[in-house]
């Protein structure tokens, strides 16, 4: 998927291209991470901020549909995980552990000045990095939604 055009693949899916950003990281590596983020304001008041956690080996494509039902009532963020989607892929055979997967995400709120409590969305691994997350920050957390996800 690196080598896809981000803006022609979104066009496609019904999202707007703007809402595509790369952020450095400064955690394990400084790894790229790929996030489709567009903040929301609905009659000058902010919505929740919905944080959305792809599995593995899926991306933040996979959210499309969420993405387009709850914005523009909420700030919907879908985060493509490292080595995954348009993140950047790190050295090959290198192991990302769960605790940095987890770091990978604080890492992402903090990035876009996340502070407020969000809803966390989770699917797959990406349901037990959110929760990996939420044990750490509970008191960030508005809610949470998991699919296929067991820890």
């Amino acid at each position: 998927m690196p080598g896809a055009d981000v803006q022609a693949v979104l066009n496609s899916i019904g999202l707007d291209p703007a809402w595509s950003r790369q952020l450095s990281l400064d955690t394990d590596g400084s790894p790229r991470v790929h996030v489709l983020d567009r903040p929301a304001v609905v009659d000058g008041v902010a919505g929740r901020t919905v944080v959305c956690v792809h599995g593995n080996p899926t991306s933040s494509l996979m959210w499309a549909p969420l993405l387009r039902n709850l914005h523009p009532r909420h700030r919907v963020v879908a985060i493509d995980q490292v080595d995954m989607g348009w993140s950047q892929r790190m050295a090959r055979g290198g192991v990302r552990r769960f605790e940095t997967r987890v770091g990978d995400l604080d890492a992402v709120l903090e990035a876009l000045d996340i502070d407020e409590s969000v809803v966390l969305v989770g699917h797959d691994w990406g349901g037990a990095v959110a929760m990996g997350w939420a044990v750490e920050h509970g008191d960030r957390v508005a809610g949470m939604v998991l699919g296929n996800t067991g820890i």
